[in-house]
């Protein structure tokens, strides 16, 4: 089929069923040739959705179809799970082409996926000039501005005229494919500032590029951890910058394209470890997922065990007033929900650098104030209900009073447990959730029962 058989490709986020469908169709037919007709107008991300929608047979007959043109993108644009099930079946050559068309940070991380000697191979087939920019790339710690940004930088004189710098971008070849901006540099490739493609071409082609410089340039060091980058560019609403070394030269540069996926990928790590889930299990195996949750459940079971132990020291409390022991998850279930409502936002705060030092007193008191509100409103509601239930006062002061606790330790753990966490170098996302529940838990069964012996009087 030709592109003009698919008029509603844009108008659909990912690939349609229909799309999909009429591939496994070709797949099962051994229609190659108008297999590579119906795939030639897709998008690579909608390739890669393709790869990882199709089973392992009909993924293995798809791969060597991929368009020679749209696989570095298609490697770029797949989940961690199934890059290496396609890496596998290229040759050196293919690897080494894939490689070089990739920008450098998507081509770093493709390369770090390879065997040493798949990739001693592949990065033999790549000339010396592109693998020594890969290899300097390399040298930067994982998840880094030097990682992710593009060694090819627009870099012009400020001595340039506006038609010479419109002259430059018309010949030069090894631009980016895409930039917002040229940057501006001395002769010794310190940045002065930047000009906007969009200002220069508004210009005159004989106005000095000195004269439309803006100097208010941030400079991003090529140490600095992507999470900081994308925040810089969030907060000052940047859609380029460049990357200089410890003295200050530029080698590189990031534009907004690269943030967005830095983002979505900071964004989607801390949602999963929130959960202690990770975001291969989706396409895992049930042995390999079934292992990554275990040591999450074991928390979990030793959470549960330290509750039975707390329990069965009330024992004789719980066989005299029955009653109390239907309303035990009231006070741990609302404080834990409670808790975790608390550790949403302050770990998102702690992301953004929203909170800091200087607000963390104000923050603090704010969620106890919240905690303490909402836990008087459900003290009443649930005492007011246990009290008429069992037509006993004194347990609906048991449940109210528990509650009200409860939520209270919940609001300030919730609010305290990510910031010791950082503090400590630890990810308050991965720490946060297990200690929380293990304090509404266990301490909101003791505090609980405790209020429970103290006005039952047994």
């Amino acid at each position: 089929m030709s592109r003009d058989t698919h008029p509603t490709f844009a108008n659909h986020v990912g690939v349609t069923s229909e799309v999909l469908q009429e591939v496994r169709q070709h797949l099962r037919a051994h229609k190659w040739a108008r297999l590579k007709k119906t795939v030639a107008p897709l998008h690579a991300s909608d390739i890669a959705n393709i790869i990882q929608l199709l089973d392992g047979s009909e993924r293995n007959h798809f791969i060597p179809l991929i368009p020679a043109e749209a696989l570095p993108e298609v490697l770029a644009e797949l989940e961690d799970h199934f890059r290496p099930l396609v890496l596998e079946r290229l040759n050196p050559q293919q690897l080494a082409n894939a490689i070089t068309e990739l920008d450098t940070g998507d081509a770093v991380e493709l390369i770090e996926e390879l065997d040493d000697d798949v990739k001693e191979k592949a990065l033999s087939h790549i000339s010396k000039e592109d693998r020594e920019v890969l290899e300097k790339a390399l040298q930067y710690a994982e998840k880094t501005a030097g990682r992710i940004m593009q060694t090819d930088v627009p870099c012009v004189p400020g001595f340039w005229t506006v038609g010479e710098a419109l002259d430059y971008i018309a010949k030069t070849t090894d631009l980016p494919d895409t930039y917002y901006d040229l940057y501006i540099v001395d002769p010794r490739d310190k940045p002065q500032g930047i000009v906007s493609l969009t200002q220069l071409v508004r210009e005159e082609r004989d106005v000095p590029l000195a004269k439309i410089i803006d100097e208010n340039i941030r400079l991003i060091p090529a140490d600095m951890d992507q999470e900081k980058v994308a925040q810089l560019f969030r907060q000052y609403g940047l859609v380029s910058a460049p990357i200089v070394n410890t003295e200050n030269h530029i080698i590189g540069m990031i534009t907004v394209d690269d943030i967005v996926h830095v983002i979505t990928e900071e964004a989607q790590e801390d949602l999963l470890n929130l959960a202690g889930v990770r975001e291969s299990d989706f396409y895992a195996g049930p042995v390999e997922t079934t292992y990554q949750r275990i040591p999450w459940l074991v928390i979990t079971m030793v959470n549960v065990m330290i509750s039975i132990f707390v329990l069965s020291h009330f024992r004789t409390l719980i066989d005299q007033v029955t009653a109390l022991a239907f309303y035990l998850p009231v006070s741990a279930a609302m404080a834990g929900n409670s808790g975790l409502q608390v550790i949403t936002i302050i770990v998102r705060a702690l992301a953004t650098q929203e909170l800091r030092k200087e607000n963390q007193m104000r923050t603090v008191i704010k969620e106890l104030t919240v905690a303490n509100f909402n836990g008087i409103i459900f003290a009443l509601v649930f005492g007011t209900l246990a009290s008429y239930w069992e037509s006993d006062v004194r347990l609906g002061l048991v449940v109210g009073g528990a509650l009200i606790f409860n939520m209270i330790l919940a609001g300030l753990a919730g609010t305290l447990l990510p910031v010791m966490l950082r503090r400590l170098d630890m990810d308050p996302a991965i720490g946060a959730g297990p200690m929380l529940t293990i304090l509404t838990d266990v301490l909101g069964y003791f505090i609980y029962l405790s209020l429970a012996t103290l006005i039952f009087g047994t």
